[in-house]
């Protein structure tokens, strides 16, 4: 006999499932593989929210009805993917769910050193306290390796699974702590260890000191990642959704419980968002230099986030298995699309202020998405559009602007 919570839950599946099952994910599919493979179509367009942002919160909580923190966690992502089923965009939803396995780090985390957050509910504005002071601190790391912690990964799989489990797959993502994304690009882990206005510095008064430093954080990555690989714990599930989707000719797709593959058969999503204010030459010595290693493991790479890259598009190409440069609201989008060109794939991504999160004026939406269409003619770009902390009150908002950029780039 089920429990209410449960029942609630395997109503959610049975909706997510009449969506991922139909035809039109393997249509949007096709979408992602031939623009990957730099085929002609029209841009793929995303309309996303990576994380727990505030909108999303008010919006879901008002319908949220377990309280089991592990039932109340998927019934809350079942719901942020039914709600985004809705949007339009050219997202494609899997028929299973995710779960990743926890991790043996020790009470201090991933570097053996706490890292002290504090942050403000009501804006999701966060402060981090720096732990290493000086460089005498460096010597206090103590970087995780790769470990599952199988006992706290099988009772949350085994909850789900007996909730939901003869319905829908359950994915486990056994993946290291640094396979992907932020927690592996040094650029946001050096930001949290060393602060972003010392690192600066540093880079002028302590550059020994500095590079000793990242070639900690990176051996840690690397020495964690191969560790995983040798376990067979890298898998398909290793998708980062700061990126694009990985879907490409001559891949495979994401796949749940896929077994064993090797970095070279993935995607790989990397950034240094924290040196935004830092030269290319800079940037190169103290940061790319030090994440080339890690990515050159990798079958494709997706680079940036936020970061301004405009004046670094000569820079990236050190990275001899680059496929994607992302063009942030920050960038020169017409000194980005010159220098790219058709060597790589654009993921741009317009200001959400301008697109979304301010009122609703479709004549200023146009009127970029326009303007962006006829600067990227010469390219191949995908519309990325993410970072929505509001949508001022009015949920459709991202249904009408699908609809809208549809319509300008037809």
């Amino acid at each position: 006999m089920k429990t209410k919570e449960q029942l609630v839950l395997r109503e959610l599946v049975k909706a997510y499932l009449d969506i991922a099952q139909n035809d039109e994910q393997e249509k949007k599919r096709e979408i992602w593989r031939a623009f990957h493979g730099f085929e002609d179509g029209p841009p793929p367009i995303i309309a996303s929210a990576a994380g727990y942002f505030i909108w999303m919160q008010e919006f879901l909580n008002t319908q949220m009805q377990c309280s089991d923190p592990v039932l109340r966690q998927h019934e809350f992502e079942l719901r942020r993917r039914l709600f985004f089923s809705t949007v339009g965009d050219d997202s494609v939803f899997e028929p299973w769910l995710n779960v990743t396995a926890s991790k043996k780090m020790g009470s201090e985390g991933r570097w053996g050193i706490k890292m002290e957050q504090s942050s403000d509910i009501e804006t999701n504005a966060r402060h981090m306290e720096f732990p290493i002071k000086t460089y005498d601190d460096v010597s206090l790391l103590k970087p995780a390796c790769h470990e599952i912690d199988e006992d706290k990964t099988a009772e949350h799989v085994n909850k789900l699974a007996e909730a939901v489990g003869d319905i829908i797959s359950i994915d486990v993502n056994r993946g290291p702590w640094c396979q992907n994304g932020f927690s592996a690009d040094l650029s946001t882990d050096l930001g949290y260890l060393r602060g972003m206005e010392n690192f600066m510095l540093d880079m002028y008064e302590h550059p020994d000191e500095l590079h000793n430093l990242l070639a900690i954080m990176r051996d840690a990555v690397l020495a964690a990642q191969e560790k995983a690989e040798e376990a067979g714990d890298i898998s398909l599930s290793g998708y980062h959704p700061q990126a694009p989707l990985p879907y490409t000719r001559g891949m495979e797709d994401l796949k749940p419980n896929s077994g064993p593959r090797k970095r070279e058969d993935l995607w790989y999503n990397c950034a240094a968002q924290e040196y935004i204010m830092v030269s290319p030459q800079m940037h190169y010595e103290f940061m790319l230099k030090y994440q080339l290693p890690i990515i050159s493991q990798y079958k494709h790479v997706h680079y940036g986030c936020c970061e301004d890259l405009t004046n670094k598009i000569d820079m990236l190409r050190k990275i001899p298995n680059l496929r994607m440069i992302s063009v942030a609201p920050s960038c020169d989008i017409e000194k980005c699309a010159e220098q790219i060109g058709k060597d790589y794939l654009i993921s741009w991504r317009p200001n959400p202020t301008d697109m979304v999160c301010t009122n609703w004026d479709e004549v200023r939406v146009s009127r970029i998405v326009k303007s962006a269409k006829s600067t990227f003619k010469n390219n191949r770009y995908c519309i990325h559009l993410k970072d929505n902390e509001t949508l001022g009150g009015e949920m459709d908002r991202l249904q009408r602007w699908v609809s809208l950029v549809r319509k300008c780039l037809a």
